[in-house]
Protein backbone atom coordinates (compact mmCIF):
# COMPACT_ATOMS: atom_id res chain seq x y z
CA UNK A 1 0.00 0.00 0.00
CA UNK A 2 1.42 3.36 -0.94
CA UNK A 3 1.92 6.14 1.57
CA UNK A 4 -0.29 9.24 1.07
CA UNK A 5 2.74 11.21 -0.15
CA UNK A 6 3.73 8.63 -2.74
CA UNK A 7 3.22 9.02 -6.45
CA UNK A 8 2.58 6.21 -8.87
CA UNK A 9 3.82 6.74 -12.37
CA UNK A 10 3.47 4.28 -15.23
CA UNK A 11 4.68 5.68 -18.51
CA UNK A 12 7.43 5.02 -21.00
CA UNK A 13 7.73 1.47 -19.65
CA UNK A 14 8.62 2.56 -16.12
CA UNK A 15 6.45 2.68 -12.99
CA UNK A 16 7.66 3.93 -9.67
CA UNK A 17 6.59 5.17 -6.27
CA UNK A 18 8.56 7.82 -4.46
CA UNK A 19 8.18 9.13 -0.94
CA UNK A 20 8.85 12.86 -1.01
CA UNK A 21 8.76 13.79 2.65
CA UNK A 22 6.69 14.31 5.73
CA UNK A 23 3.16 15.55 5.19
CA UNK A 24 3.44 17.52 8.44
CA UNK A 25 6.63 19.27 7.31
CA UNK A 26 5.06 20.20 3.98
CA UNK A 27 1.95 21.55 5.69
CA UNK A 28 4.00 23.69 8.09
CA UNK A 29 6.14 25.05 5.27
CA UNK A 30 3.11 25.95 3.19
CA UNK A 31 1.37 27.59 6.13
CA UNK A 32 4.42 29.72 6.88
CA UNK A 33 4.96 30.52 3.18
CA UNK A 34 1.39 31.74 3.00
CA UNK A 35 1.97 34.01 5.99
CA UNK A 36 5.36 35.20 4.74
CA UNK A 37 4.16 35.99 1.21
CA UNK A 38 1.12 37.87 2.53
CA UNK A 39 3.13 39.82 5.09
CA UNK A 40 6.39 40.58 3.28
CA UNK A 41 5.58 40.03 -0.39
CA UNK A 42 6.92 37.29 -2.62
CA UNK A 43 10.19 38.98 -3.58
CA UNK A 44 11.20 39.69 0.03
CA UNK A 45 10.40 36.22 1.29
CA UNK A 46 13.25 33.71 1.63
CA UNK A 47 12.88 29.95 1.82
CA UNK A 48 15.52 29.59 4.56
CA UNK A 49 13.57 32.02 6.77
CA UNK A 50 10.33 30.22 5.98
CA UNK A 51 11.90 26.88 6.93
CA UNK A 52 13.31 28.29 10.18
CA UNK A 53 9.96 29.67 11.36
CA UNK A 54 8.18 26.48 10.27
CA UNK A 55 10.63 24.41 12.34
CA UNK A 56 11.76 22.32 9.38
CA UNK A 57 15.48 21.74 8.69
CA UNK A 58 16.52 23.61 5.56
CA UNK A 59 17.79 20.44 3.86
CA UNK A 60 14.41 18.76 4.37
CA UNK A 61 12.59 21.91 3.24
CA UNK A 62 14.59 22.01 0.01
CA UNK A 63 13.80 18.36 -0.67
CA UNK A 64 10.11 19.16 -0.42
CA UNK A 65 10.22 22.58 -2.10
CA UNK A 66 13.48 23.36 -3.95
CA UNK A 67 12.66 27.07 -4.14
CA UNK A 68 10.08 29.62 -3.10
CA UNK A 69 8.69 29.28 -6.61
CA UNK A 70 7.92 25.67 -5.76
CA UNK A 71 6.08 26.90 -2.67
CA UNK A 72 4.06 29.30 -4.83
CA UNK A 73 3.31 26.44 -7.21
CA UNK A 74 2.07 24.34 -4.28
CA UNK A 75 -0.20 27.16 -3.15
CA UNK A 76 -1.65 27.27 -6.67
CA UNK A 77 -2.23 23.52 -6.37
CA UNK A 78 -4.30 24.17 -3.27
CA UNK A 79 -6.49 26.59 -5.21
CA UNK A 80 -6.90 24.00 -7.99
CA UNK A 81 -7.85 21.31 -5.44
CA UNK A 82 -10.49 23.68 -4.07
CA UNK A 83 -11.84 24.17 -7.58
CA UNK A 84 -12.12 20.41 -8.11
CA UNK A 85 -13.99 19.96 -4.83
CA UNK A 86 -16.40 22.76 -5.77
CA UNK A 87 -17.24 21.08 -9.08
CA UNK A 88 -17.87 17.77 -7.33
CA UNK A 89 -20.57 19.47 -5.24
CA UNK A 90 -22.27 21.47 -8.03
CA UNK A 91 -26.00 21.02 -8.30
CA UNK A 92 -27.68 19.97 -11.53
CA UNK A 93 -28.61 22.80 -13.85
CA UNK A 94 -27.67 24.69 -16.98
CA UNK A 95 -24.15 25.46 -18.17
CA UNK A 96 -24.73 29.09 -17.20
CA UNK A 97 -25.91 28.25 -13.68
CA UNK A 98 -23.17 25.69 -12.99
CA UNK A 99 -20.35 27.88 -14.33
CA UNK A 100 -21.58 30.88 -12.32
CA UNK A 101 -21.91 28.74 -9.17
CA UNK A 102 -18.37 27.47 -9.67
CA UNK A 103 -16.96 31.00 -10.01
CA UNK A 104 -18.96 32.34 -7.06
CA UNK A 105 -17.72 29.52 -4.82
CA UNK A 106 -14.15 30.00 -6.02
CA UNK A 107 -14.28 33.73 -5.30
CA UNK A 108 -15.57 32.93 -1.80
CA UNK A 109 -12.53 30.69 -1.23
CA UNK A 110 -10.14 33.31 -2.66
CA UNK A 111 -11.60 36.02 -0.42
CA UNK A 112 -10.18 34.14 2.56
CA UNK A 113 -6.62 34.40 1.17
CA UNK A 114 -6.71 37.70 -0.69
CA UNK A 115 -3.39 38.99 0.71
CA UNK A 116 -1.32 35.98 -0.34
CA UNK A 117 -2.97 35.79 -3.77
CA UNK A 118 -2.17 39.44 -4.37
CA UNK A 119 1.40 38.89 -3.23
CA UNK A 120 1.75 36.14 -5.84
CA UNK A 121 0.24 38.23 -8.64
CA UNK A 122 3.56 39.51 -9.98
CA UNK A 123 5.00 36.03 -10.44
CA UNK A 124 1.67 34.64 -11.61
CA UNK A 125 1.61 37.12 -14.50
CA UNK A 126 5.12 36.26 -15.68
CA UNK A 127 4.48 33.80 -18.52
CA UNK A 128 8.20 32.94 -18.68
CA UNK A 129 8.74 32.61 -14.96
CA UNK A 130 8.90 29.54 -12.76
CA UNK A 131 5.48 30.23 -11.22
CA UNK A 132 3.66 31.97 -14.05
CA UNK A 133 0.05 30.85 -14.43
CA UNK A 134 0.43 30.74 -18.23
CA UNK A 135 3.97 29.34 -18.22
CA UNK A 136 4.87 25.90 -19.50
CA UNK A 137 5.63 24.77 -15.93
CA UNK A 138 2.01 25.41 -14.93
CA UNK A 139 0.54 23.42 -17.83
CA UNK A 140 -0.61 20.57 -15.59
CA UNK A 141 -2.33 22.98 -13.18
CA UNK A 142 -4.09 24.68 -16.08
CA UNK A 143 -5.18 21.29 -17.39
CA UNK A 144 -6.62 20.28 -14.03
CA UNK A 145 -8.59 23.51 -13.74
CA UNK A 146 -9.72 23.20 -17.35
CA UNK A 147 -10.88 19.68 -16.50
CA UNK A 148 -12.93 21.02 -13.61
CA UNK A 149 -14.63 23.59 -15.83
CA UNK A 150 -15.21 21.01 -18.57
CA UNK A 151 -16.85 18.80 -15.95
CA UNK A 152 -19.20 21.64 -15.05
CA UNK A 153 -20.09 22.01 -18.73
CA UNK A 154 -20.61 18.35 -19.70
CA UNK A 155 -22.56 17.68 -16.52
CA UNK A 156 -25.08 20.42 -17.32
CA UNK A 157 -28.64 19.79 -18.45
CA UNK A 158 -28.00 21.73 -21.65
CA UNK A 159 -24.41 20.63 -22.37
CA UNK A 160 -23.60 21.41 -26.03
CA UNK A 161 -22.00 18.98 -28.44
CA UNK A 162 -18.92 21.23 -28.66
CA UNK A 163 -18.40 21.08 -24.90
CA UNK A 164 -14.58 21.03 -25.11
CA UNK A 165 -14.43 24.27 -27.11
CA UNK A 166 -16.90 25.99 -24.80
CA UNK A 167 -15.03 24.69 -21.75
CA UNK A 168 -11.73 26.14 -23.03
CA UNK A 169 -13.31 29.56 -23.56
CA UNK A 170 -14.96 29.48 -20.14
CA UNK A 171 -11.58 28.61 -18.64
CA UNK A 172 -10.21 31.79 -20.24
CA UNK A 173 -13.13 33.79 -18.83
CA UNK A 174 -12.46 32.25 -15.41
CA UNK A 175 -8.84 33.47 -15.58
CA UNK A 176 -10.03 36.98 -16.45
CA UNK A 177 -12.45 36.99 -13.50
CA UNK A 178 -9.71 35.87 -11.09
CA UNK A 179 -7.37 38.59 -12.41
CA UNK A 180 -10.12 41.19 -11.96
CA UNK A 181 -10.69 39.90 -8.42
CA UNK A 182 -7.07 40.63 -7.50
CA UNK A 183 -7.64 44.30 -8.42
CA UNK A 184 -11.05 44.51 -6.76
CA UNK A 185 -11.09 45.64 -3.10
CA UNK A 186 -14.64 44.56 -2.28
CA UNK A 187 -15.15 41.94 -4.97
CA UNK A 188 -18.12 43.70 -6.53
CA UNK A 189 -16.60 44.02 -10.00
CA UNK A 190 -15.60 40.37 -10.25
CA UNK A 191 -18.95 39.15 -8.98
CA UNK A 192 -20.74 41.53 -11.31
CA UNK A 193 -18.89 39.95 -14.24
CA UNK A 194 -19.94 36.50 -13.01
CA UNK A 195 -23.58 37.57 -12.93
CA UNK A 196 -23.31 39.07 -16.42
CA UNK A 197 -21.60 35.91 -17.73
CA UNK A 198 -24.38 33.75 -16.27
CA UNK A 199 -27.07 35.89 -17.93
CA UNK A 200 -25.31 36.02 -21.32
CA UNK A 201 -24.57 32.28 -21.29
CA UNK A 202 -28.19 31.57 -20.44
CA UNK A 203 -29.39 33.67 -23.36
CA UNK A 204 -26.80 32.21 -25.75
CA UNK A 205 -27.40 28.56 -24.80
CA UNK A 206 -29.86 27.82 -27.65
CA UNK A 207 -27.35 29.17 -30.18
CA UNK A 208 -24.28 27.24 -29.04
CA UNK A 209 -25.07 24.32 -31.35
CA UNK A 210 -25.38 26.53 -34.45
CA UNK A 211 -22.56 25.95 -36.97
CA UNK A 212 -21.43 29.58 -37.15
CA UNK A 213 -21.24 29.84 -33.33
CA UNK A 214 -19.21 26.63 -33.14
CA UNK A 215 -16.89 27.93 -35.86
CA UNK A 216 -16.47 31.24 -34.01
CA UNK A 217 -15.56 29.43 -30.79
CA UNK A 218 -13.08 27.28 -32.70
CA UNK A 219 -11.43 30.36 -34.24
CA UNK A 220 -11.31 32.16 -30.89
CA UNK A 221 -9.73 29.11 -29.27
CA UNK A 222 -7.13 28.98 -32.05
CA UNK A 223 -6.14 32.59 -31.29
CA UNK A 224 -5.19 31.63 -27.73
CA UNK A 225 -3.43 28.48 -28.92
CA UNK A 226 -2.35 26.13 -26.14
CA UNK A 227 -2.49 28.78 -23.40
CA UNK A 228 -6.06 27.76 -22.57
CA UNK A 229 -5.93 24.15 -23.76
CA UNK A 230 -3.57 22.07 -25.89
CA UNK A 231 -4.23 22.06 -29.61
CA UNK A 232 -5.49 18.51 -30.04
CA UNK A 233 -5.42 16.45 -33.20
CA UNK A 234 -7.92 13.70 -33.94
CA UNK A 235 -5.21 11.12 -33.19
CA UNK A 236 -4.40 12.65 -29.79
CA UNK A 237 -8.10 12.76 -28.90
CA UNK A 238 -8.52 9.10 -29.89
CA UNK A 239 -5.51 8.00 -27.84
CA UNK A 240 -6.52 10.11 -24.83
CA UNK A 241 -9.94 8.52 -24.73
CA UNK A 242 -8.45 5.03 -25.21
CA UNK A 243 -6.10 5.53 -22.24
CA UNK A 244 -8.90 6.73 -19.96
CA UNK A 245 -11.16 3.90 -21.06
CA UNK A 246 -8.43 1.42 -20.06
CA UNK A 247 -7.84 3.11 -16.71
CA UNK A 248 -11.57 3.16 -15.93
CA UNK A 249 -12.35 -0.28 -17.28
CA UNK A 250 -12.62 -1.87 -13.84
CA UNK A 251 -14.44 0.97 -12.13
CA UNK A 252 -17.29 0.18 -9.72
CA UNK A 253 -20.65 1.84 -10.31
CA UNK A 254 -23.44 2.63 -7.89
CA UNK A 255 -26.38 0.19 -7.87
CA UNK A 256 -28.74 0.89 -10.75
CA UNK A 257 -26.18 2.65 -12.94
CA UNK A 258 -25.69 1.12 -16.37
CA UNK A 259 -22.25 -0.34 -17.06
CA UNK A 260 -20.41 0.45 -20.27
CA UNK A 261 -18.02 3.02 -21.62
CA UNK A 262 -17.28 5.97 -19.29
CA UNK A 263 -19.68 8.87 -19.75
CA UNK A 264 -18.40 12.30 -20.78
CA UNK A 265 -18.90 13.64 -17.27
CA UNK A 266 -16.59 10.88 -15.97
CA UNK A 267 -13.92 11.63 -18.56
CA UNK A 268 -14.08 15.42 -18.32
CA UNK A 269 -11.89 15.94 -15.20
CA UNK A 270 -9.09 13.87 -16.75
CA UNK A 271 -9.24 14.50 -20.51
CA UNK A 272 -7.39 17.86 -20.49
CA UNK A 273 -4.50 16.34 -18.53
CA UNK A 274 -4.15 13.35 -20.82
CA UNK A 275 -4.52 15.50 -23.94
CA UNK A 276 -1.79 17.84 -22.71
CA UNK A 277 0.63 14.99 -21.95
CA UNK A 278 0.10 13.39 -25.34
CA UNK A 279 0.28 16.69 -27.23
CA UNK A 280 3.61 17.53 -25.55
CA UNK A 281 4.94 13.96 -25.94
CA UNK A 282 5.72 13.61 -22.25
CA UNK A 283 5.00 10.80 -19.76
CA UNK A 284 1.54 10.66 -18.27
CA UNK A 285 1.95 10.97 -14.51
CA UNK A 286 -0.73 9.37 -12.38
CA UNK A 287 -1.42 9.59 -8.65
CA UNK A 288 -3.05 6.39 -7.36
CA UNK A 289 -4.35 5.47 -10.83
CA UNK A 290 -6.17 2.53 -9.32
CA UNK A 291 -8.94 4.86 -8.21
CA UNK A 292 -8.93 7.73 -10.73
CA UNK A 293 -12.49 8.90 -10.13
CA UNK A 294 -12.52 9.25 -6.34
CA UNK A 295 -14.48 12.37 -5.42
CA UNK A 296 -12.32 15.36 -4.42
CA UNK A 297 -15.16 16.60 -2.21
CA UNK A 298 -14.40 16.11 1.53
CA UNK A 299 -18.15 15.71 2.08
CA UNK A 300 -18.24 12.55 -0.05
CA UNK A 301 -15.24 10.59 1.26
CA UNK A 302 -14.10 9.43 4.69
CA UNK A 303 -10.70 11.10 4.42
CA UNK A 304 -7.68 11.91 2.30
CA UNK A 305 -5.83 8.66 3.01
CA UNK A 306 -6.20 5.64 0.72
CA UNK A 307 -9.07 3.42 1.86
CA UNK A 308 -9.68 -0.30 1.44
CA UNK A 309 -11.41 0.16 -1.91
CA UNK A 310 -8.32 1.95 -3.19
CA UNK A 311 -6.12 -0.84 -1.87
CA UNK A 312 -8.11 -3.40 -3.86
CA UNK A 313 -8.18 -1.19 -6.95
CA UNK A 314 -4.45 -0.45 -6.77
CA UNK A 315 -3.66 -4.17 -6.74
CA UNK A 316 -5.96 -4.56 -9.73
CA UNK A 317 -4.08 -1.86 -11.62
CA UNK A 318 -0.73 -3.39 -10.68
CA UNK A 319 -1.94 -6.76 -12.01
CA UNK A 320 -3.03 -5.04 -15.24
CA UNK A 321 0.40 -3.42 -15.68
CA UNK A 322 2.25 -6.66 -14.98
CA UNK A 323 0.02 -8.83 -17.15
CA UNK A 324 -0.88 -6.66 -20.11
CA UNK A 325 1.68 -3.86 -20.53
CA UNK A 326 4.20 -4.42 -23.28
CA UNK A 327 6.94 -2.81 -21.22
CA UNK A 328 7.93 -3.59 -17.64
CA UNK A 329 5.80 -1.78 -15.10
CA UNK A 330 6.31 -2.38 -11.39
CA UNK A 331 5.20 -0.70 -8.21
CA UNK A 332 7.57 -0.31 -5.32
CA UNK A 333 7.30 1.78 -2.22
Amino acid sequence: MASPKSAHECGGGVGRMRRVGSEGDAARLLAEARESFARDGFEAAAIDAIAKVAGVPLAQALLLFPSKYALAHALYQGVVADTLSIVADLEAGSVAARFAALLEAKLDRLDAQRDVMRALLSVAMDARGDAGVLSSKAAALRARTAGAILTAVVGADDAPANASELGALLYGLHLAVVLLWTQDEDGKMARGVVTLARDLLGQAAPMLALPFVSEAMHRLGAIFGDRLAPVVSADVERRARWILARLMHGRRLAPGEADGAPAEVELAPHLPLVRAALSEDRPLELLLPAFPAKSPSPAKVLGKLPDYAESIALRSRDDRCRGRATAACAVRS
